[in-house]
Formats: C-alpha cells, structure tokens, sequence
C-alpha cells in the first residue's frame, strides 16, 4: 500500500500535486547497467528507501518545538501502561518521567525526537523520476555526463499514476505535537538547491515489496546519451533485442529536437507507436 499523500492537513505544507505529464523520465549511469534486466526483460523497478537516496536531508523534517507539558501528555497516551502497576506505581513512574521531560529541557528533547523520528522515516521508500527528457543538468549528474541513458514511461497504470510533483522550498517542517498536523506531504518537498532535477515521485511504507513490477507497454523509449560508448550502447540494443514488449531506442540529440518541436511550433504525437520521428537511427529496439 502506497503512502498517502493526502491524509491530515497542514497548514505549511501544501498537499502534492499529481504529475500530470504524459511520460515520466528516469536518468540512469552506465556504471549501474547491471540493473537494466531486471527493467527491460522482468519488468522490475527497484524502490530505494530513503536512507539510499543522495540527498542527506531526504525524509527528514525539521520537528517544530512543542511545550514540555503538552509532550509529557502525549507521551503518557502513547507509553504502554504496566498493567500489574498500582495507581502509587504508576502515578510515581509518571511523575519520574516529569522530572526527567523537566531536566532535559525544550531543545534537547527536540533534537531527541527528531532523531527518533528521522530513523523511522528514513526507512520508507521513493522511487525518482522526471517531466522531460532534454534536461541537461539530469544528463551530467545523473547519466554521467551523457555516456548513461534514460528511460521513457508512460504516466499511466497502478504504479506511476501514483506520482506526484516535487515542491521546492527553503524550510520543511512538521509539528509532532499537533496531530493533525502530522501527514506525508514532507516527502514530496526538497530543499531549492534540487529544483533542476524537476521531480516527481512515487512513496511507498517501508514494510512492502521494494521491488515493483510495471505493465511491459509502459516503458516506450530507452534514449541512448549523446557520448555513450559503443560497447554500452551494443550491451542496451542487445538487451532490448531480447524483450517480447515493443521498445523504441533513440538519441538524446533527436529527443530534444521532437521535443523542441512539440514546445516551439505545436504540439506532434507523442505516441511512440505513431511517431516515427522517435525512433531514432535505431529504429525498432524488438
């Protein structure tokens, strides 16, 4: 089960939008080609939780500061109750645990939450993607600089209709004392210095299956980077030979010029099965 992006309700983070565009990127390096089956011959995309991801802040908000008095509240709800304590038993461990919530004071117990809770969010997973194919910024840090490939799907199916937008902004906070402040949204935020990545993604719980598999006629192009080596690229036509599902194999220079096309003097297909312009020098990758 997919993690909801619109349960609770806050008043900072604004609920994620549905990525609306009609094919969604992923930019891969040469250097994890090892992963290619599993994408191209099973059908298998791989969710990495957060802790895996490159960004050291990812899934991890800052916790607001709430009043002691309202965490020992809300400490006393949550900590199981000894069943075998006697009202003494239990009104002397309640008021220990006062005594301490009092020492330790606001910031330390903060920063003593927030810790607690980054190791628990950390372990859900996200899988990335993109809006476009002619990103250049994706193509050096992300396909080495133009030497690895990306991959085409369309915005449909269970799996990617479950992608949402990526917001940008400078503080992402969540208040632990308010729970109905408490809800997901963080996951679909990231700092400004990502915001040409042009992100969309897909959350899932920690506990399910991360490896994911797709409908084969999602995946419509595989665009080959501009330097990409020709042993890679005959590694890649090779692996495409081998799949039942129709994949086109195309180049990054002919992606921006349809894409160019469609943005500049009105919109051509963008159905891989129609445009023959999308095959590229390859033609039919099977």
């Amino acid at each position: 089960m997919a993690v909801s992006p619109t349960a609770g309700l806050g008043d900072k983070l604004l609920p994620p939008r549905k990525a609306s565009s009609r094919f969604l990127y992923k930019f891969r390096s040469i250097r994890r080609l090892e992963w290619l089956p599993a994408i191209l011959l099973r059908n298998e995309l791989y969710f990495p939780t957060a802790l895996e991801l490159n960004d050291p802040d990812e899934a991890r908000p800052k916790v607001v500061s709430a009043p002691l008095r309202a965490e020992a509240e809300k400490f006393r709800r949550y900590v199981p109750i000894d069943p075998t304590l006697s009202d003494a038993g239990y009104h002397a461990r309640w008021n220990g645990l006062m005594k301490h919530i009092s020492q330790v004071g606001d910031l330390q117990l903060l920063e003593m939450q927030e810790k607690a809770l980054h190791r628990h969010l950390v372990q859900n997973r996200l899988f990335s993607l993109t809006k476009r194919p002619d990103n250049l910024h994706l193509w050096q840090e992300y396909a080495d600089n133009h030497t690895g490939y990306c991959l085409e799907f369309r915005n449909q199916g269970p799996v990617f209709s479950k992608a949402f937008e990526v917001r940008y902004q400078d503080r992402i906070e969540i208040d632990v004392a308010d729970e109905a402040k408490v809800n997901p949204w963080f996951y679909f935020y990231k700092t400004p210095k990502w915001k040409e990545e042009e992100e969309v993604r897909i959350c899932m719980q920690r506990d399910e299956n991360p490896i994911v598999t797709f409908q084969p006629r999602l995946l419509t192009r595989i665009i080959l980077g501009n330097r990409i080596s020709v042993e890679h690229e005959d590694v890649i036509c090779g692996l495409v030979a081998q799949r039942q599902e129709r994949l086109l194999i195309v180049r990054e220079s002919d992606v921006k010029f349809n894409f160019m096309r469609r943005t500049k003097t009105g919109p051509i297909s963008e159905d891989p099965e129609s445009d023959s312009a999308r095959a590229g020098e390859h033609g039919e990758g099977a």
